[in-house]
């Protein structure tokens, strides 16, 4: 029996949206078979079998810093962009020749998407050489850049699940590049706001990757779709981020539980960069190591944290604050 416009496009987004992008590119084929006689323009089929492979590339995109690998990632990176610019152009010569409404909206939807894709490989490629560069980093530039790209996506649209996970992709960006764009300042309430934000984003985005389908063979036979290494970078750089905030807030989070459960629950999820900073005094046998803030290029500073308006702020001439130090000064 021959599907519905609609119910291939489901179908064949259901597979992508999971993961499933062989599973995509199959089943495209095999309506290409069925459907050669029908609206559906040949060239079409061509291009969402490209774009299932394309996009399996991009879900397994990395940013951690590997050696003998720069050069290979470039190459991967350039023909990955090359791919999506090829398909653009396609989409728009098919634009012209399409008279099928659904289809030509459909075509319209995707044609955004595959755009905000090339402009987000862009985006990945800067965001790879400044973490590899290991140069200062504007996070509030980069969060900016992010929210440029985001007022682009368009939901309700034909591809409805895919713009939904290329918003929890975008939003986790730019909940997490402004909360430590807040740490720099150190702003308590900003930071922790943004940091939930990009959290929950991630969250969501996750949940969109798991295993729906119901199993009569119980635990055993169970398996789960595995994240693609595009998410699971995001849960490290928020793990990372997590890590610097409870750096920078140690004193005040330490006002709500003892140091021992501090501690433990840095020790449990990895926050280590308190433990870092007594391993630097021990080895260094310093009297005291010492986090500081400089305040000197801020305007409006009033102390650190969240400052009542009713609250004297700090004395001006102080330009630099300690915001933690080891042992205790």
């Amino acid at each position: 029996m021959m599907k519905s416009h609609q119910e291939i496009v489901r179908i064949y987004f259901k597979y992508l949206t999971q993961t499933n992008f062989d599973k995509a590119k199959d089943f495209m084929e095999r309506q290409r078979s069925v459907l050669l006689s029908s609206v559906w323009p040949k060239p079409l089929f061509n291009i969402l079998c490209d774009f299932a492979v394309a996009e399996k590339n991009y879900s397994d995109t990395n940013f951690e810093p590997e050696k003998n690998k720069l050069v290979a990632r470039k190459e991967d990176e350039n023909y990955l962009d090359f791919v999506y610019k090829t398909l653009f152009q396609d989409l728009g010569l098919l634009q012209e020749e399409v008279e099928d409404n659904y289809i030509l909206e459909f075509i319209t939807s995707l044609s955004k998407f595959i755009s905000i894709r090339i402009k987000l490989l862009e985006f990945y490629d800067k965001l790879y050489e400044v973490g590899s560069s290991y140069s200062n980093i504007d996070f509030k530039e980069l969060a900016e850049t992010i929210e440029q790209i985001q007022s682009e996506v368009v939901i309700p649209s034909a591809i409805d699940g895919a713009m939904q996970i290329l918003e929890y992709e975008l939003d986790s960006m730019k909940h997490l590049f402004y909360c430590h764009w807040h740490l720099e300042n150190w702003l308590y309430i900003e930071s922790v706001l943004s940091l939930k934000r990009g959290s929950d984003a991630i969250i969501m985005w996750e949940k969109c990757y798991e295993n729906k389908e119901s199993w009569k063979f119980g635990s055993l036979f169970m398996s789960k779709n595995p994240l693609p290494r595009l998410v699971l970078w995001f849960k490290k750089f928020k793990l990372m981020t997590v890590s610097k905030f409870t750096l920078y807030f140690y004193k005040v989070l330490l006002e709500f539980t003892t140091y021992h459960d501090m501690r433990y629950f840095c020790n449990n999820y990895n926050l280590n960069l308190f433990t870092k900073m007594q391993l630097l005094h021990k080895k260094s046998e310093a009297q005291s190591v010492m986090l500081v803030f400089d305040t000197s290029e801020l305007t409006n500073y009033k102390g650190p944290g969240y400052w009542s308006p009713s609250r004297d702020i700090v004395d001006p001439d102080i330009k630099y604050q300690i915001m933690l130090s080891f042992p205790k000064v």
